[in-house]
């Protein structure tokens, strides 16, 4: 299937200039990184086409005559047409609130780690030795990078262009302003892991009360008329009934 859409990606990118979003090349590229599934941007483009071709085929059988057929038909092709992309979108999110989950915690280990005396090249290493997830496949990239020569800024930065979430960008940018300046890399983590508590804490606070606006909502227009209804309904009964008798 991988090869056949290549093919169609190819034919498309070289005959007709059909070109894939710059978005979805990166997380193209990220993908591959992480040895999660191998796709050129042909293939991409050829997976399109071949959910677009599926999804229309299957949306002309639907019909039962051939207005109808013609409608669920177009219909199905565009949606077809953009479920790579939106699988992508899917894949990108879901790193995204990973990182953003675990940094705080990393963080903390991070400044635990030089706390005891190591620098951060060091700290890093004993950090992803113990965690695992997303953001520690990060870090071991980064310490692959150093590991071959290239340099621990052109590391960090490689660090903010694979990724997506702006909370790890601004950490690693913190560590680079440290390296450049000779800060105290332990005094910059604890201030940063603070400052991400007390951000996961806004946070919570403004989520429970989005959740309390929301709960009126069912309260006020389902659940108070049907208590309405329920006790005031036999009431204007008996009073209706009183009423005849006169």
């Amino acid at each position: 299937m991988n090869l056949i859409s290549h093919k169609i990606g190819g034919v498309l990118i070289n005959k007709h200039r059909f070109e894939t979003k710059k978005e979805d090349r990166e997380i193209l590229k990220l993908l591959e990184f992480e040895n999660k599934i191998s796709l050129t941007p042909g293939s991409f483009a050829g997976y399109k086409i071949i959910f677009f071709v599926l999804f229309m085929t299957a949306g002309g059988f639907i019909g039962n005559n051939l207005i109808n057929s013609a409608i669920f038909g177009i219909t199905g092709g565009v949606a077809g047409y953009f479920v790579p992309s939106l699988l992508l979108k899917n894949f990108k999110y879901a790193r995204q609130k990973e990182i953003d989950r675990d940094l705080p915690y990393v963080i903390d280990l991070l400044a635990v780690a030089t706390l005891s005396g190591q620098n951060i090249y060091n700290a890093i290493k004993v950090v992803i030795e113990k965690y695992k997830g997303i953001i520690c496949k990060e870090l071991s990239n980064f310490i692959k990078d150093v590991d071959i020569g290239i340099g621990k800024l052109q590391a960090y930065r490689n660090l903010m262009d694979r990724s997506s979430s702006e909370d790890f960008k601004s950490f690693i940018f913190l560590l680079i302003q440290a390296e450049r300046y000779g800060s105290s890399i332990n005094e910059i983590l604890k201030q940063k892991s603070k400052y991400m508590k007390f951000e996961t804490y806004q946070n919570m606070e403004r989520k429970t009360r989005r959740t309390t606006i929301l709960i009126l909502f069912p309260l006020v227009f389902l659940i108070l008329p049907s208590f309405v209804l329920l006790v005031g309904g036999p009431l204007m009964f008996s009073i209706g009934g009183n009423f005849l008798q006169f």
